[in-house]
């Protein structure tokens, strides 16, 4: 059995795909809010338990960024926790920045965890790796990038049932 890892060290040098044959993203209110009364019920000297994450290299997906190699990995059982972890860190990056603007810090603190998390932009800025999404012919994938990373909110994205729990998730945190 593999050691327990935080986000931070599954994210490390490696890109996440829902692949086409996984349902999109299904949960809803009751599942939003037992992940969050789990993580703020959580006493101090304790960790947060996500369950098994089952994934399969996917050697599609590998890609270098700045001369670092990223390993593909496509999320075969634990998407719909992951996807949720992922909008809340993005919610919560965005809360942040926001509260810290004034400070003059928070392109720096968004740059960092944009890039741990979400997205990974070369040195010339000239294109970005998403470390997570959906097969790219899944209208999630459009809707997760625009709606819910904030790369082109005005794009106009056909709704699905799955986009539009993707977009009540972002609402709900």
């Amino acid at each position: 059995m593999n050691n327990l890892k935080t986000l931070s060290d599954l994210f490390k040098d490696k890109i996440f795909r829902i692949p086409d044959y996984q349902r999109g993203y299904a949960w809803q209110e009751k599942q939003w809010e037992e992940f969050w009364d789990d993580l703020i019920n959580l006493s101090d000297d304790r960790e947060h338990y996500t369950g098994v994450i089952t994934l399969k290299e996917n050697s599609k997906e590998n890609q270098s960024v700045n001369d670092v190699p990223y390993k593909g990995y496509d999320i075969v059982d634990g998407q719909q926790r992951l996807t949720t972890a992922i909008i809340l860190i993005k919610v919560f990056i965005d809360i942040i920045v926001e509260k810290i603007d004034d400070r003059g810090i928070a392109d720096e603190f968004k740059s960092t965890e944009t890039e741990k998390y979400l997205v990974k932009a070369n040195e010339k800025g000239l294109y970005s790796s998403y470390k997570f999404g959906y097969t790219k012919d899944d209208p999630s994938d459009d809707y997760f990038k625009c709606k819910i990373l904030g790369d082109d909110e005005n794009k106009s994205i056909d709704e699905t049932f799955y986009t539009l729990n993707l977009k009540n998730a972002k609402e709900y945190f």
